[in-house]
């Protein structure tokens, strides 16, 4: 106890908003088994001399901060020299203590569960270092903000119940401070056991709050459900470990304003991982590289809110179990998965366009009826993924391992219809090229398109195939003429015209047609063919007898087909028509054999 030998007069009604600094209908957060027979929460600390409050619940300007802060010290010494799990022993509670600033000293060893529900502290939280064996709680504690009424009634204000506030510092430097810098959060390093509660804790106005490096395991959960974190500067619990059998639970925070790093961090816990309903909102990068999310029950990441931040990026960072993703952005530059590893993991999620998911291992990812449309694929692994139904319109799948992905009809590779990748000039997506990268535009859509064709194959689409290789090969015209190989260029865009790189039938049947047609216009400008019966085969000849010219249709026919006409060629041009033709005739003849045969093929 501090003080003197009367208790404090503070009492915390949760039905009284005013004595816990909350708000009407706003919900009291003190756990039941705290509160005595009568439903309320009586402080266990000695009043000050000639004062009706103890030490902790006094207005901040009416004592000194290292006087507080030596009998915080004293009490949780006495909490570490008596009997742990003794219930009479509750100097351990400091529910709605008001504080300047708060320092436990790095390396104490606190054995029972510490409580600062609903309290106020303004000039910063200094845990570092710090065993919390059975644990910690601050529910409802306000962090950063003055309570609006900073008054402590006593025990006759109110009825018999004195008010409560809570809150914790406030700072405007840059970088991260230093273990002394005031007005910060920091439970760096600190180990945690039992049931860790920061729900409904809220962090306004403080420079930065970090958890970083911290150790959470035992038997409870880890709670930081609806708390804020409004503060000035970072949010850091970066390369925590959560080992705890319990779940471990964001659901509902709020992060504003600036970064928040989950990096690096192991979640091994027993139960669920919960960012369900999770917001963040006007800050610069959130960040879970290379976090490792291996805990036995999987992660949620439900109805997630990102607004007006630069990146959500999850770099490196490994997936196990059930992860479930439904995030909804707003202005949000870049959300990235590049080189997150899915394989082990069953991944549920119903859209996720225009996110980043480059060098991420998929393989084996149920991505069914997902909408991928604008995604960056790019040198994903995507081996025995299943896209049944996925639509990929406008997806970066340039090097993308494709593997034995399964694909059906269903499988939308361009909502207009046209079967075109977003890195080709004649599709209608907006390509933004990134000017560091070494491989050309051209290039990628070649690369993409070959993506394109080896899954159709696999998955035995052969329509979608064709269409896929021609593509490749537009492309590839294309690039050998902006190189200036003005050669190969003419030759494939000849390959093009007539048989579309061996995918068009149709091509070569016109072409074949076109041939007979016009040479059996061409011979009888000349009279360069002739009959026994009719003499020379003109114009003049076929005004006089129309049916000269089935004659000359019949010829161009047959001497395409089998290379020998029904007429006699006259004169040198004569002779090098008929040449001319018979050349011709064989070559179209081969390319159909060909075409039909690499349909019959597929």
């Amino acid at each position: 106890m501090s003080g003197g030998e009367d208790t404090c007069g503070y009492v915390l009604d949760p039905d009284d908003p005013e004595t816990w600094g909350g708000e009407e209908g706003e919900e009291c957060r003190i756990d039941e088994e705290l509160l005595n027979e009568r439903g309320v929460w009586t402080c266990p600390h000695g009043a000050e001399a000639g004062e009706k409050l103890c030490i902790f619940h006094q207005r901040v300007e009416d004592k000194e901060n290292g006087d507080v802060v030596e009998a915080l010290s004293n009490a949780v010494e006495a909490v570490g020299g008596s009997d742990a799990e003794s219930e009479s022993d509750r100097t351990n509670e400091f529910i709605g203590a008001k504080f300047e600033r708060v320092e436990i000293e790095a390396g104490t060893v606190i054995e029972a569960q510490i409580r600062f529900d609903h309290a106020s502290i303004r000039e910063g939280f200094l845990a570092e270092e710090v065993d919390f064996e059975r644990g910690m709680s601050a529910k409802g504690a306000r962090v950063g903000t003055e309570h609006p009424n900073d008054h402590t009634p006593t025990a006759t204000d109110h009825g018999g119940w004195a008010p409560l506030e809570a809150s914790i510092g406030r700072d405007h430097h840059g970088s991260f401070p230093s273990t002394h810098s005031p007005r910060h959060v920091s439970f760096c390093g600190a180990e945690f056991s039992g049931d860790v509660l920061f729900e409904s804790t809220k962090f306004e106005g403080t420079r930065h709050v970090s958890f970083a490096h911290a150790d959470f395991g035992g038997d409870g959960d880890v709670s930081f459900a609806e708390t804020t974190f409004e503060n000035e500067g970072h949010v850091a619990f970066n390369k925590a470990d959560f080992e705890n059998h319990g779940e471990v639970s964001f659901e509902g925070a709020v992060f504003e304003h600036r970064d928040a790093s989950f990096s690096v961090i192991d979640f091994e816990n027993g139960g669920d991982v919960s960012f369900e309903e999770v917001a963040f909102r006007d800050g610069g990068n959130v960040a879970f590289h290379d976090t490792d999310f291996v805990n036995d029950a999987g992660v949620s990441f439900t109805d997630v809110t990102v607004e007006d931040v630069r990146t959500l990026d999850f770099r490196g960072a490994t997936f196990t179990e059930d992860v479930t993703i439904d995030i909804t952005a707003d202005n949000v530059e870049t959300i990235s998965y590049f080189d997150a590893d899915f394989s082990r993991a069953t991944l549920n999620v119903e859209s996720i366009p225009e996110v980043s998911f480059e060098s991420a291992n998929l393989t084996g990812v149920d991505l069914s009826e997902v909408d991928l449309s604008g995604a960056n694929l790019e040198r994903a692994q995507l081996t025995g993924a299943d896209l049944f139904g996925t639509d990929l319109s406008g997806t970066r799948i340039y090097g993308a391992r494709i593997g034995d992905a399964a694909i059906n009809t269903e499988t939308e590779f361009d909502e207009h219809g046209e079967d075109r990748c977003i890195y080709d000039p004649d599709s209608k997506y907006e390509y933004d090229r990134d000017p560091d990268e070494e491989v050309g535009q051209i290039r990628k859509a070649m690369g993409a398109y070959h993506v394109l064709e080896q899954l159709t194959r696999a998955n035995t689409l052969p329509d979608k195939q064709a269409r896929f290789f021609a593509r490749r090969q537009d492309m590839r015209r294309e690039q050998l003429r902006r190189d200036g190989r003005r050669l190969d260029y003419w030759f494939a865009k000849v390959q093009n015209m007539i048989f579309r790189h061996g995918e068009s039938f149709s091509r070569v049947v016109g072409w074949s047609v076109g041939t007979i047609v016009v040479f059996a216009f061409i011979f009888p400008l000349g009279g360069w063919l002739q009959s026994d019966s009719t003499g020379a085969l003109t114009y003049r000849a076929i005004a006089d007898s129309p049916v000269l010219l089935w004659k000359s249709f019949y010829h161009s026919a047959l001497l395409f087909l089998t290379g020998n006409g029904s007429l006699a060629p006259t004169g040198f041009v004569g002779e090098v028509l008929t040449t001319i033709e018979a050349m011709i005739a064989p070559i179209l003849l081969a390319l159909l054999v060909f075409v039909l045969g690499r349909r019959a093929a597929r």
